[in-house]
């Protein structure tokens, strides 16, 4: 190290206090999107903390805006997920952070119609 540049290992001392585990952002697809195939591949981000060896997103996606059938959910480790094959209709998703024992709040809802040629 050059000259006066040390760091003192007293002093820099990592302490994670007031981390936030904040909503992710839904990307993709869009809002009320019509998407063309079974199986749909969901984006979000995520700029909150990630402590924890448990951190997880749990996705979740629903046949009714209040959630009460859900169609699909999985904890992913990553920013990403593809559903399984879901038959034609309206969904609604969102995404929230869970890091051991803490639940992140969950993400705004996002809508989708799916329409994969197959449809009446």
């Amino acid at each position: 190290a050059a000259m006066g540049s040390s760091i003192d290992p007293a002093t820099t001392t990592t302490t994670v206090v007031g981390c936030d585990i904040t909503a992710p952002t839904l990307e993709a697809p869009a809002d009320n999107g019509d998407v063309g195939t079974a199986v749909v591949p969901l984006e979000w981000s995520y700029t909150g903390c990630r402590t924890g060896s448990g951190f997880v997103f749990h996705v979740q996606v629903a046949s009714e805006p209040d959630f009460s059938i859900l169609a699909a959910s999985r904890a992913v480790r990553v920013t990403t997920w593809d559903t399984p094959a879901l038959p034609c209709g309206d969904y609604w998703w969102r995404v929230r952070a869970l890091t051991d024992d803490v639940s992140g709040p969950w993400s705004l809802m996002r809508a989708f119609v799916l329409d994969h040629g197959t449809c009446s």
